[in-house]
């Protein structure tokens, strides 16, 4: 005959662990995003489907979302948002605050701890930031086409963060990080032309050249944002060292190898 009390010190732990478990994965946005870019022309287009979990402990009638790439921080950059799906039926949006927030109304009330599914599709253009250009005629750098270099950082619909006043809406001091998002997990696949190096969050899990382009896929959890740059491999370079066990990348351009090494 089995203890009662061993039963219960058996039981209460792996209940209390599995709901923890369950309340961390349920409060965990996701993203799955299909990224297509023009590194020549400076541009891009692509697909992300965002789960959002009501964690507000209220039940909400829209969903709100961060273009950061428009604000005037980063300069001449934009990201235009050309079509939205909540559960793969099309819905109808607004733009707010020059272009920096987008809202979705729900047809139905969605209940706190319950989820859905957004699709968004949308296109943008970097910065053009030409490095024998004055400072002073610059964009942050966070979304910018360089000479050999882009840079892509707030390129996409964001969920915007809710707090104890409700959804956190407001415009940027100008200065300084402008970008405000909950820790989400990630999946990003990444398809530009064959011959340049690709750097994002981690490693590529897996990357395949197809003719001319090349697709870099890119799984990470608990991320702030996904950013990724991407290098013309003629004037970059990677140095990689183990350091303690732990391997320490660095990529630098060509001509400061010595600065580098």
């Amino acid at each position: 005959m089995v203890n009662p009390r061993r039963l219960f010190r058996l039981l209460v732990p792996a209940i209390g662990w599995s709901l923890l478990l369950a309340f961390v994965l349920s409060a965990t946005p996701s993203y799955d995003m299909d990224l297509h870019v023009d590194y020549d022309d400076g541009t891009f287009q692509g697909q992300v489907t965002v789960e959002y979990v009501n964690d507000t402990g209220h039940a909400q009638n829209l969903v709100l979302f961060r273009l950061f790439g428009n604000d005037p921080l980063f300069g001449t950059a934009r990201v235009i948002v050309t079509e939205v799906a909540v559960e793969g039926r099309e819905r109808p949006y607004q733009m707010f605050s020059d272009d920096t927030v987008l809202l979705v109304e729900l047809d139905a009330s969605l209940p706190p701890e319950e989820r859905l599914m957004v699709q968004l599709t949308f296109r943008g253009a970097a910065e053009r930031w030409m490095e024998t250009s004055a400072p002073s005629l610059r964009g942050s750098g966070l979304l910018t086409r360089s000479e050999s270099s882009m840079t892509l950082s707030g390129f996409y619909p964001m969920l915007a963060v809710y707090g104890p006043n409700g959804w956190d809406l407001n415009p940027s001091p100008g200065f300084g990080d402008v970008i405000m998002a909950e820790a989400s997990d990630y999946t990003v696949r990444v398809t530009t032309r064959s011959g340049l190096r690709v750097v994002g969050p981690c490693q590529p899990s897996s990357d395949a050249a197809q003719g001319e382009s090349a697709t870099y896929q890119f799984s990470a959890p608990n991320l702030r944002e996904f950013s990724v740059v991407l290098l013309d491999s003629a004037s970059y370079t990677v140095s990689s060292r183990q350091v303690d066990g732990v391997e320490v990348r660095s990529i630098f351009r060509r001509d400061n190898s010595v600065a580098a090494d």
